[in-house]
């Protein structure tokens, strides 16, 4: 089972550029949309990483990830949150809220590098401990 996750995970991050972001003129629901995607992907390979029995005689490694885990979903799920409602309205350009959803696109904007810093920075840590390709 683990092996077919850590296929599949490799298929996505094929699939998704690694870790590369939305396009620049992606509205803040897009880019909240392709962060949750590749996110699912990181945690995938995060939890199998800390369940992994490589990581059996190395606890401050796999409490490290743990931690890592837990700051990227605090950030991650708070740019989900302020941005998700946000659409783009296609004739004037202007972001609104999706009908009964909250928009928040200034804090959007200031959560979203912190969500990239910490999804990347846990994505290069299971790099680098061989649970994700690059």
């Amino acid at each position: 089972m683990k092996k077919l996750l850590v296929a599949a995970a490799l298929l996505l991050l094929a699939g998704c550029g690694a870790l590369t972001g939305a396009p620049e003129d992606a509205s803040p629901r897009e880019r909240a949309m392709s962060l949750m995607a590749r996110y699912e992907l990181v945690q995938s390979a995060a939890e199998i990483a800390v369940t992994s029995p490589l990581l059996a005689s190395q606890p401050r490694i796999k409490e490290g990830i743990k931690s890592a885990s837990k700051i990227t979903t605090a950030a991650v799920l708070a740019y989900d949150d302020a941005a998700r409602g946000c659409i783009r309205n296609p004739q004037t350009g202007k972001l609104e809220p999706a009908p009964g959803a909250r928009c928040e696109p200034e804090a959007a904007r200031l959560l979203l590098p912190a969500a990239q810093a910490a999804l990347g920075s846990l994505g290069a840590e299971l790099i680098a401990r061989g649970f994700l390709k690059n």
